[in-house]
């Protein structure tokens, strides 16, 4: 990834629409926001945070405010569409669902095989999108 990919929060919902169906949450409510990392619960250092209700399928996602990832110096582009598929996934693949809590090196391993999941899945949409524009045009 070379360039940084921002989005506001009417395009982030966008994609959060799109990536329901794609990954077939459309039954969820799922809540979203920018926030600022000083109005994060918990004194996370991620990029993204989610929170998930598996009874009452609600979940809510935040991703990091530009200013602040520009701030915290990470050594990778913001990419908040994948921030935001990473989160999804998350929800997709709660504890509750696969009846496992992972820890350690285990759950540092889930976190990799979502992040590389994440990350394909946004690289083929875009792939797909800018074939269907160089067809069209």
């Amino acid at each position: 990834m070379t360039e940084p990919v921002i989005l506001t929060l009417p395009q982030l919902q966008d994609a959060l629409a799109y990536w329901q169906r794609a990954l077939r949450l459309q039954d969820w409510d799922i809540t979203l926001a920018i926030k600022r990392r000083n109005k994060w619960e918990g004194g996370t250092t991620s990029v993204a945070s989610s929170d998930w209700h598996i009874r009452s399928r609600h979940g809510s996602i935040d991703i990091l405010d530009p200013d602040d990832y520009e701030a915290e110096g990470f050594y990778e582009k913001q990419d908040m569409e994948s921030s935001l598929v990473h989160e999804l996934l998350h929800g997709l693949f709660h504890e509750d669902f696969i009846a496992v809590e992972k820890t350690g090196l285990q759950r540092d391993l889930f976190e990799a095989a979502i992040e590389t999941t994440a990350r394909a899945l946004v690289r083929l949409k875009r792939q797909l999108a800018a074939s269907e524009a160089r067809q069209a045009g």
